[in-house]
């Protein structure tokens, strides 16, 4: 043995400067170096060239090599069974051992001569490392220059030193075991949270799935956990009950072309509908399938496949695979089937809640459908007393029209003939003035003639006929444009669509509401020569006068209409009708179309009349609009295409 240690004191400060160099070890992130630095330490104090540590495995039946100093890297970690080799046979008789040279003759070690033929011959010691009379591995050191061989004071000195060694191998395998049950506890842990998880999330997706009705963010969530809860590196979620209308498939999945992506979502239905699939556990890919029948990405690599299934309904597959640095085990099983388990009772209320939507949503489509009908009845009866309204009006008008007519008639035709007769007298008068001087030849004629002139006046009474008769005959004219007005409000002739002048129509209306207005309002029209659009006039001048004498009876006193017209664009054109008066209250103003509802005292209103416009205004596939400041007015915009579209 080398002089370092050949005294008490050395051998201390070697112990201690070995027993320091291995805390240091244990404290890295390597503890397994403890090894390589035990071996160079009792190498170097050996002056030896090479050597080698085995550990007893923890069946105690062999020897694993730890770490080595001038021998092959890829022999560390080879197993060496107890009696073979040098350091097989160390650790099987326990003692140690000396080799110098040729060991042929040695009685225990002629089976291993034999074997190393060829080997050089060199001086070896090797020695069993014990605790508590327990083998617990062997080292050995190596000189290859024979001339300053090993002795048997280096054996019997190194013995001291070996059960220090030996000490610090147990510790570090206690230390490395030690490290390994924390790691795998700290695994345990994380792997029960990542379950804690996975379960919270299963909870709180069934209220997630019921507020959303979405399958998309579920399925990447599942598939996450899956991954998390068996630490997988690859997976799959397909979700498929085409019965019932769910069809989701998400791959998380590397390295993988699009055509083999395609190729993913056929080859889990297969998996889906295999009969050895069930959910009672997951199973391999090798457990399903022959090899020749495994698509060629999943030859390579450990599998797992779950199936996701609810009272006796296949809902779909999880499938992962690569589980990080293992190969999955029951543990691994037993978590997916759970999470699967859970996955299905998630789907089974989601369909429950798809299939309660679809009723509801069907029963809101029998409403709506009922609400339709009702409106179509609504308009039919608003169409019905329209028309009788409008045909009652019509018969009215040209009553009227046809009664005032006959005498206006003839009287216009006497007071054309009396005009003549008045303008011939006066002729005849002028010619008697002029024949003055004849006259005076007989002077009791003349005053006759003269005094009977200053008692008729005639100078007045020859400028007051002419003005008579001209004011008559404005008043027959009057009469005349008020029945025409009649005529073109009633249009009793017009039944038909056809095009007509909107404006026109306004002014008729005017005048025929002129006694309901003229005592209210001052009207204002502001006109912009409309276009003739295609309407039915007598329905639109139904509409006008509605609205004109709802917006007189609003004003409380003396107060201004404005009508205003303009083209709204090459398609459309406006009416507004705009008062001054009381306004409309706004809790009222969503209901004045309503059929018979009316703001007005009873019996002063039918409640009728917006709700006829309104319709009207429907059915020329226009649209009238409100606009009430209450104290300030109303306005009513009415938009009315130009081309009538639509069934006529």
């Amino acid at each position: 043995m080398i002089s370092t240690i050949s005294n008490s004191k050395n051998m201390l400060g070697w112990v201690y400067k070995l027993y320091r160099l291995t805390q240091e070890a244990l404290k890295s992130k390597n503890p397994e170096t403890v090894n390589d630095i035990i071996l160079a330490h009792i190498v170097s104090a050996f002056n030896a060239n090479t050597g080698s540590l085995a550990r007893v495995n923890s069946k105690n039946t062999a020897l694993t090599l730890a770490a080595g100093i001038g021998i092959p890297a890829h022999v560390i970690g080879n197993k060496i069974d107890f009696g073979e080799g040098v350091l097989g046979f160390v650790a099987e008789e326990g003692e140690p051992l000396l080799l110098n040279g040729d060991i042929t003759n040695h009685p225990k070690l002629a089976k291993l001569a034999a074997k190393r033929k060829n080997a050089k011959p060199s001086s070896s010691m090797c020695w069993p490392l014990s605790v508590d009379e327990k083998i617990v591995g062997v080292i050995s050191v190596n000189r290859t220059d024979i001339a300053q061989p090993f002795s048997e004071k280096d054996l019997v000195n190194g013995e001291f030193i070996i059960q220090f060694i030996a000490v610090a191998v147990e510790n570090t395998r206690l230390y490395v075991q030690h490290q390994d049950s924390l790691n795998e506890l700290k695994q345990f842990n994380k792997a029960q949270n990542l379950w804690v998880d996975a379960l919270n999330w299963i909870n709180n997706s069934q209220e997630e799935l019921e507020r959303s009705a979405s399958l998309d963010t579920f399925v990447k969530d599942a598939l996450r956990h899956a991954k998390k809860i068996t630490r997988s590196n690859k997976g799959a979620l397909l979700v498929d009950s085409e019965k019932k209308g769910i069809m989701q498939c998400l791959i998380s999945w590397g390295n993988i072309d699009d055509a083999e992506k395609k190729a993913f979502p056929a080859f889990f239905k297969r998996l889906l509908n295999h009969k050895k699939l069930d959910n009672s556990a997951p199973l391999s890919l090798s457990e399903l399938f022959d090899k020749t029948e495994i698509p060629s990405y999943f030859q390579h690599g450990d599998f797992l496949v779950s199936l996701i299934q609810e009272a006796k309904i296949k809902r779909g597959v999880i499938f992962i695979g690569e589980k990080k640095n293992a190969q999955y085990d029951g543990h691994d099983r037993l978590l997916l089937g759970q999470f699967s388990n859970g996955i299905a009772q998630c789907l089974e209320r989601y369909q429950l809640l798809i299939s309660l939507r679809k009723a509801n949503k069907k029963l809101h489509n029998e409403k709506k459908e009922q609400k339709i009908l009702i409106t179509r009845l609504e308009d039919a009866q608003n169409q019905l007393l329209q028309s009788e309204k409008m045909a009652s009006i019509g018969q009215l008008a040209a009553g009227v029209a046809h009664e005032i007519n006959n005498p206006i008639g003839y009287v216009n035709a006497n007071l054309e003939s009396m005009k003549d007769y008045v303008d011939n007298v006066l002729k005849l008068i002028k010619m008697y003035q002029e024949s003055d001087d004849l006259i005076n030849a007989d002077p009791e004629l003349y005053q006759r003639i003269v005094s009977l002139k200053e008692n008729i006046d005639i100078e007045f009474l020859s400028e007051d006929l002419q003005n008579l008769v001209a004011e008559s005959q404005e008043g027959i004219s009057r009469v005349k444009n008020i029945v025409q007005n009649l005529k073109d409000f009633s249009h009793v002739d017009e039944t038909e669509w056809q095009w007509s002048n909107l404006e026109s129509g306004i002014d008729s209306t005017l005048n025929i509401a002129i006694s309901e207005i003229k005592y209210k309002a001052e009207v204002v029209r502001k006109y912009e020569n409309l276009p003739e659009i295609e309407c039915i006039p007598s329905q639109l001048n139904q509409v006008f006068l509605n609205l004109l004498v709802n917006a007189a009876q609003s004003i409380p006193e003396k107060g201004i209409i404005t009508i205003t017209t303009c083209q709204d664009d090459d398609q459309s054109v406006l009416v507004k009708i705009r008062d001054n008066g009381g306004g409309i209250p706004e809790d009222k103003i969503q209901r004045i179309f309503e059929p018979f509802f009316t703001t007005k005292p009873v019996g002063e209103g039918t409640g009728l009349g917006l709700s006829l416009s309104y319709s009207i205004i429907e059915r020329h596939n226009g649209e009238i609009l409100v606009d009430s400041t209450l104290g300030e007015g109303t306005c009513f915009t009415i938009r009315l295409p130009i081309n009538h579209v639509g069934k006529k």
